[in-house]
This record gives C-alpha cells, structure tokens and sequence, in this order.
C-alpha cells in the first residue's frame, strides 16, 4: 500500500509542476502585449526607488512620497506631450505646404528648362524623379500619421499601464524580489543558484535599461537644448525635451525631431543653420550615444560586456519587433549573468 502511494506521489507532484507551468504561460500571454510599458514601469521605479526612501525620511509616509515622485516623472512628460499635440496641425500644415511649393517649384524649373530649348541630357528624368520622390513622401508621411492617430487609443492604455504599473512596482517591488528570494530557499544547492543568479541578471538589466533610456537620453535632451539654443531654433526648450522624450521611447528616435527641425529650417529659408543642426545632431545626439555612450556605460552599469549590450540592443527589434528594444537587451544580460554565475564553479 505504502508502495503504491510512493509511485503516485511522483506523478502528482509532476503534475502540479505542469499545471503552474501552463498557468504562468497563461498569465504571460495576457500580459505580453503591455510588456514595453511594464517593463518600462520597472526599470524607472529601480531607478526612482532611492529618491522614494530619500523623501519618506521627511514625509513619514511611504505612499504620499511615492505619488510625488510620480507627479515628479510624468508631470514634465505630461507637459511635453500637451505641447507637441498643440503643434501637431502646424507641423502637418507644414509638412504639406513644404511638399506643394517644391512640387511647384519643380513644375516650374521644366517649365523654364523646356522655353531655352536646350538638350541637357537626362534633365526631364530628374525632375520627373524628384516630383515622385517628393510625391511618395507625402503619401508616406499620411500614411504614417493615420496608423499614428488610429493608435492612439493603445498608445493613451499603454501610457496608463505605465503610469499605474511605476506605482506598484515602487510600493512592491522590493516586497516581490524579497520574496522570490525567499521561495528559492527551499530548492537544492544548484536549483537556487539558478534563481539567484536570474534575479542578479535582472538588477543588472535594469541598470543596463536605466543607463540606456534614462542615463542616455538625459545626456541626449542636454546636448540638444545646448545644439538647439546654439542653431537659434524656434522654442529650443521645448523641442529639447521632445527631443529627450524621442531618445527615451524605445519606439521613437531623435532624428524625428532634429531632422524635422532641420526639414522646417531649410523650408523657411534658413539653409545654413539646417545642415549645421544635421551635422551636429548626428554627430552628437545619433552617433556618439548610440554606439559609444551606450554599449560601453550601459556594459559597466550592468557588469556585462559591451557586445552584450549591442547584440541586445540591434538583436532584440529583429526577434521581437518594437518590443525588443527592451526585451532584448534584459534577456542577453541575464543569459550572461547566469553563464557567468556557472562557469565560476
């Protein structure tokens, strides 16, 4: 009898292993589509989590310290986003108006090209070439601005999963790793390494993810404020924390902003300072951050190697599409932590 319940003991606990398994798969299934924002969400409440404790220390109250750091993060991020939606019209209008003078720009110089009867060879083309182009952008730009305005409902709920899911990171999130931490105890020697060492792998993408968006993008937003005001564009401010904004968002980029700039600067006739805000914004808000800043801070920052870092950075988009900006890179680091934690033994 005692053999019998030693035979089916085994099997049961296999299949409460299986069964937590596929409930797991489960819940990561619902929540794979909030997964930029959630772990956007937990990369700024570990980086914000020192200021939290640092103003509990005057308020006595653990929650009231949390919903000023809240209103701290998205208070200039809310600002930010009011402005540029007040100019989004403008910047549309624009686009177009851009579009139409160089179309009858275009229109003319054939014209003018046509009356001195002269055979320069291959000049129809060119213009014809340059009418397509100028064409094709513009149908591209509405393209890409009604797939923008039909997902703004997602984009509105993502923000929000974001905002919520900050908090109770900041309130939980130590409680949580606590007691994952705790749970590891009652494994064997090397199932609990196992653990620890993933839960190393993710501290250290979180500084890796910390550094890239947040380290990062800080120093991008103050060298543009610095290149704006330097160029004499319009509202350099403003644009500077777009611009900050742009480099933070793993879906967007900074050359959107300052190539817009630029766009806009060359319109108005201000030709000079257009190629100037180019060369400097790719030289130091594309170039320098992006693959020298970035892969050797962010490989310090989460004690991993630079090529970590890069391969998780470009790999990540391929395997993952938008998402894998961040999932990539916290996948290498933890995969490089633990075959480091198992190649010291």
């Amino acid at each position: 009898m005692s053999r019998k319940k030693d035979v089916d003991k085994p099997s049961i606990i296999e299949f409460e292993k299986v069964l937590v398994f596929l409930i797991a798969l489960a819940g990561l299934w619902i929540i794979w589509p909030f997964s930029t924002p959630l772990v956007l969400a937990a990369v700024t409440a570990y980086t914000f989590y020192p200021l939290v404790n640092y103003i509990q220390r005057y308020l006595k109250s653990y929650n009231l310290s949390i919903l000023i750091v809240i209103i701290l993060i998205f208070g200039p991020i809310g600002w930010a986003i009011s402005g540029f939606a007040g100019g989004v019209n403008t910047i549309i209008m624009t686009i177009y108006q851009f579009a139409a003078d160089i179309n009858t720009f275009l229109l003319k110089l054939n014209t003018y090209v046509s009356s001195l009867d002269l055979e320069i060879p291959g000049s129809q083309s060119v213009i014809s070439t340059l009418q397509s182009v100028v064409s094709d952008f513009v149908e591209q730009v509405q393209v890409s601005l009604t797939s923008w305005i039909k997902n703004i409902p997602n984009i509105i709920i993502d923000f929000f999963v974001y905002l919520f899911a900050t908090y109770y990171f900041l309130r939980d999130g130590k409680r949580l790793r606590e007691l994952v931490l705790k749970w590891s105890r009652k494994f064997e020697k090397e199932e609990r390494r196992v653990i620890e060492s993933i839960v190393t792998g993710l501290d250290n993408s979180f500084r890796v993810l910390f550094v890239s968006y947040i380290g990062i993008s800080t120093i991008v937003g103050i060298l543009s404020a610095i290149i704006y005001y330097f160029v004499g564009v319009p509202y350099a401010g403003l644009m500077a924390v777009i611009t900050w904004i742009f480099a933070f968002l793993p879906i967007l980029n900074t050359p959107m902003i300052y190539g817009g700039i630029a766009a806009y600067l060359f319109y108005v006739g201000e030709i000079q300072q257009a190629i100037i805000l180019l060369i400097l914004g790719v030289v130091f808000l594309s170039l320098i951050p992006d693959l020298l800043l970035r892969p050797v801070l962010c490989g310090k920052a989460g004690n991993v190697h630079p090529l970590t870092v890069i391969l998780g950075f470009f790999g990540g988009p391929v395997v993952f599409g938008i998402k894998g900006f961040l999932i990539g890179p916290l996948l290498l680091v933890i995969v490089e932590t633990v075959v480091k934690e198992y190649m010291k033994s």
